[in-house]
């Protein structure tokens, strides 16, 4: 009987030393939600105007990610959970022209940002009368279309037309093809030759060839398109030389949002 006695203790005392370099169950399961959190961002910053004075209430939008959130009294905010990638953050208030930024977001990386809007009212002394002032890019857009080389719309027109999605604007455009579903912009072609992508700018920034994730239509101020290289804007390559986006052989949108107000 000897030996079974030792056989069992042998037994007991191996299942105590497993238990004991075994970790928890709970601590198992936990691992991989650890992983997720540090595989994403956080975008913060704050709000301030021209004179450096806070504006509570800024909202404050990571376009391609869905997420929009109201700064805090303090002209502070934070979005948390960005994953990894590059994203056009837009920051706009009532009364204020908006101001968006293109940033890169690396794993478990903390983004701080100062945005400065600039008031669209200004006062008229001696009198007390405001006049609202167009923004340098619109007073840019209307040189362009004044110069006519390419297709315009303007905030008047796009609202006439009352569509709800920016993507029923684009179609209007004879020289813009659509995906039918709705994804990427290209040149329209004629039948059986190969699609030419077009890059569109959000406020000068580039979007690259989608439309998905752009701000409604009741956002936008005016819209330009243009066919081909010949009558892209200048400022347009200085992006090609920056490795941002492909050659804008194929033609450009470029679309301003509203000024606040």
């Amino acid at each position: 009987m000897q030996p079974r006695v030792n056989t069992m203790m042998g037994l007991a005392l191996r299942a105590a030393c497993l238990a004991a370099i075994a970790p928890p169950l709970g601590l198992a399961q936990a691992a991989p939600r650890t992983a997720t959190v540090a595989s994403h961002g956080i975008i913060s910053g704050t709000v301030t105007d021209t004179g450096l004075r806070v504006i509570a209430g800024a909202n404050v939008s990571v376009i391609g990610t869905g997420s929009e959130l109201l700064a805090d009294d303090n002209g502070r905010f934070a979005i948390l959970q960005v994953p990894p990638g590059e994203f056009l953050v837009w920051v706009r208030k009532l009364g204020y022209r908006p101001i968006s930024n293109l940033v890169h977001v690396e794993q478990g990386d903390t983004l701080r940002l100062a945005f400065t809007l600039e008031p669209t009212m200004t006062d008229l002394a001696p009198v007390v009368v405001t006049e609202r002032v167009r923004s340098p890019r619109m007073r840019e857009f209307d040189e362009r279309r004044r110069a006519g080389f390419g297709d315009f719309l303007d905030q008047a027109q796009i609202e006439k037309m009352n569509f709800v999605q920016v993507e029923a604007v684009i179609r209007t455009f004879k020289a813009v093809r659509v995906t039918p579903a709705g994804g990427a912009v290209s040149a329209r072609e004629p039948p059986g030759v190969a699609a030419c992508p077009m890059q569109v700018f959000l406020d000068g920034i580039p979007r690259g060839s989608m439309l998905g994730d752009l701000p409604s239509p009741r956002e936008i101020a005016a819209i330009e398109v243009y066919a081909g290289p010949a009558t892209t804007p200048v400022w347009v390559p200085k992006y090609e030389r920056a490795g941002l986006v492909g050659k804008p052989s194929c033609g450009v949108i470029l679309i301003w949002t509203r000024d606040g107000g």
